[in-house]
């Protein structure tokens, strides 16, 4: 039955007493619902209405004749009205709700109450998809409408039969494949089919890799396996609760650079193409990355100001700026192991194009996110008075710069390397490392005294192998400078501790060697060298001559 009558509601749904529909729409849509109703029940719906609504909002429309009638009559308005057009006067069956009158232009005698249905009618619910393991018995119940119908089907996987008078599907499926079942019902005068695909597969069974303990920023790498016991159809893996920045592949293959610290529970799920599917769960706790550098502020030689964090976030994109030094967290880098510069977990990260502006990233080992302290051999030092110490991109060659401006707030950009101050950077104090396995540069016993040797020391995080590179083109640690002894010039002098005096016995260009750098002092034209490339601790360092041998090459924190 469809009750259609004014909208009791048309005051707070903003419509009209016709649910804000036109005279034609809504003609157009009790047909389309009248349509609905007879395909699925073989009868046109009863339309339960009043006869001035009908005559408002459907135009007083003659096209639903073939459907029965309720007309309504309430104690406001006793009298229905009169009968809508369509309806013919006399001889049809209609329904009929008065609760005193009469409808006009009906005879008061007449059958008025007559459900006629479609008694042959059969209606089957199609059943979803359906998925069962080989082995395992299997039930399934066809939905239907109907009296005294009889089931039969075709396509069903061996192993599966249908009762023909209940319509339940039963048995145990023996073999894996992907059947097309088609199930029809019969009455005594009309019959109903539906198809749907019925998946077998065997048993798939996930691995687990194990509980998973990373550091953020660190690489991953490892492959989660799965059996099937149908070998066949081929298996596809995805996954949920992955870390950030972590993905698998559909092969199993879990990749990626966890960023962000925390436990995760990652399920890995493998699918085959029959629908089987198999799920292991474990726990990823990913770490945060201890300080594996100096940390401190970056400062820039131009008017002081320290690299900055722009609203001391960490969240990828962010862009970075200059700022008064303030000993801020916004301010506090770590200059890592990798090459790399970081702040709260994200690395400062060159841009595609120079001149573009410089941003945080995920840490993920990323040519782009590292940056080595060099002298720009093309600069004459002697022209400015300072030897500048620039941070370069190793990848695209371009240096971290001050498009040029000390105020406050002012953004970075990668650029070609000019050596001018807004290209002049000062790291925090930290160890010069030897590409010699696990030795550093060591002021020896963590002496002050002017004469001190300087040697090489297993690395040890001390205050005697803390050195700031300085935009004097000086090498600093415990408020002294590394000196070549007495100004010599010959392969061989030795180098020693001694007082800040800005000669050039004092003078240390920074040149990229592809694996590190060199430590040239100018003035002799001479490596800082471990001579003979010894590991020992105590080894007396000295200069010679430029060869790119190994007790040549360091890393200036």
């Amino acid at each position: 039955m469809l009750d259609i009558e004014y909208d009791p509601y048309a005051s707070q749904d903003g419509t009209n007493q016709c649910y804000g529909l036109s005279q034609s729409a809504m003609v157009t849509w009790i047909s389309g619902f009248a349509a609905e109703v007879k395909k699925k029940t073989g009868l046109y719906p009863i339309i339960y209405s009043t006869t001035g609504w009908w005559k408002s909002c459907t135009g007083n429309s003659a096209g639903f004749g073939t459907s029965p009638l309720w007309i309504a009559a309430y104690t406001t308005n006793s009298s229905p009205g009169t009968l809508p057009a369509g309806w013919p006067a006399n001889g049809w069956t209609f329904w009929q709700y008065s609760s005193t009158g009469t409808v006009s232009g009906i005879a008061s005698t007449g059958a008025t109450d007559l459900d006629q249905l479609n008694p042959g009618f059969v209606g089957l619910l199609s059943p979803s998809t359906q998925q069962t393991t080989v082995g395992t018995p299997a039930q399934l119940r066809v939905l239907a409408t109907g009296s005294s119908l009889n089931y039969s089907a075709s396509g069903l996987p061996s192993g599966l039969s249908i009762d023909a008078t209940t319509g339940v599907i039963t048995g145990t499926p023996s073999a894996t494949g992907a059947s097309s079942v088609t199930v029809t019902a019969t009455s005594s005068s009309a019959t109903a089919s539906v198809s749907f695909t019925w998946y077998v597969h065997g048993t798939v069974a996930v691995t687990s890799p194990g509980d998973q303990s990373t550091v953020a920023g660190s690489p991953v790498d490892f492959p989660v396996t799965a059996s099937d016991t149908d070998p066949a159809p081929p298996m596809t893996f995805s996954a949920t609760g992955l870390p950030p920045g972590v993905s698998i592949s559909s092969g199993g293959l879990i990749t990626g650079w966890p960023d962000i610290p925390g436990t995760y529970q990652p399920t890995v799920t493998a699918a085959d193409s029959l629908k089987g599917s198999g799920s292991a769960s474990f726990t990823w706790t990913v770490s945060t990355a201890p300080n594996q550098g100096p940390v401190g502020r970056v400062r820039l030689d131009l008017g002081g100001k320290c690299l900055n964090d722009v609203g001391n976030k960490s969240a990828s994109g962010t862009q970075l700026d200059i700022w008064s030094c303030n000993g801020s967290t916004s301010q506090r880098w770590t200059y890592a192991a990798d090459e790399s510069l970081r702040i709260h977990g994200v690395c400062l990260t060159a841009p595609g194009k120079a001149g573009w502006k410089v941003r945080l990233k995920p840490c993920r080992g990323a040519a782009a996110g590292q940056w080595r302290l060099v002298y720009p051999r093309s600069v004459n030092s002697r022209a400015t008075g300072k030897i500048p110490l620039t941070l370069v991109n190793p990848a695209s060659g371009w240096c971290l710069a001050d498009p040029g401006g000390t105020t406050n707030g002012t953004r970075m950009v990668a650029r070609s390397c000019n050596g001018n101050t807004g290209q002049a950077w000062t790291l925090p104090a930290g160890p010069v490392k030897s590409q010699l396995p696990g030795k550093c540069l060591d002021d020896h016993a963590g002496s002050t005294a002017n004469g001190t040797k300087i040697d090489l020391w297993t690395c040890n995080g001390t205050a005697a192998q803390a050195w700031t590179a300085e935009p004097d083109g000086t090498l600093r640690v415990r408020g002294k400078c590394l000196d070549v002894h007495a100004g010599g010039t010959a392969s061989g002098t030795a180098v020693d501790l001694w007082w800040c005096n800005r000669t050039r016995a004092q003078q240390w260009h920074l040149v990229s060697t592809g694996a590190g750098v060199s430590l040239v002092n100018p003035h002799s034209g001479k490596c800082l060298t471990d001579p003979g490339n010894r590991t020992g601790n105590g080894t007396a360092l000295q200069i010679a001559t430029c060869a790119g041998a190994p007790g040549q090459k360091w890393r200036v924190q």
